[in-house]
């Protein structure tokens, strides 16, 4: 996983590594992405305001970083947890995409440095965390290179929510 992020980071940076970008139903995308987790404790709650928001993505691009706030948000919840709620809404032509688990939270002086390569509010590495750190820094290479942005809230012990911003 670890060499993936790394050259998948590496590919975003490069003039060939350029996005392929196609219409895309972003609701689809997730309801897609969110059926490989449907036996994953605490589960998710998905919401979207429409059937279809279309934006133009790179599909695959996208579904990694998705993917990665959807892990991230089951591997810090406790199983005993509200559901991970993710959101899909339109508002003055932007996509908003939310990612909101009811787990252990982040510290207030980490929120900065969560995006950044390598680094991890838990330095342990424990296995049942793992991870090196890559996951948030290769979703906001993703992000920004479709135009969009990230923005990111929490609270210890009260949860994380990711919020992702596209153009429509």
């Amino acid at each position: 996983n670890m060499v993936t992020e790394i050259l998948e980071s590496a590919r975003l940076n490069d003039a060939q590594g350029k996005l392929q970008l196609e219409k895309i139903n972003i609701v689809d995308l997730i309801k897609s992405l969110n059926s490989n987790y449907e036996n994953s404790a605490p589960g998710i709650q998905f919401h979207a305001s429409k059937e279809a928001l279309h934006t133009h993505a790179d599909s695959a691009r996208l579904r990694l970083a998705f993917k990665n706030f959807i892990e991230n948000a089951l591997k810090y919840s406790s199983h005993q947890a509200q559901p991970v709620e993710i959101e899909v809404k339109e508002l003055n032509q932007k996509i908003y995409i939310t990612f909101k688990d009811h787990g252990i939270g982040i510290p207030k002086d980490d929120l900065g440095l969560v995006f950044e390569p390598f680094y991890r509010v838990d330095r342990s590495r424990v296995k049942s965390t793992g991870g090196y750190g890559l996951g948030l820094s290769l979703c906001k290479k993703i992000i920004s290179a479709h135009g969009g942005h990230i923005t990111v809230q929490s609270e210890p012990q009260q949860g994380t929510v990711f919020t992702v911003e596209l153009n429509t």
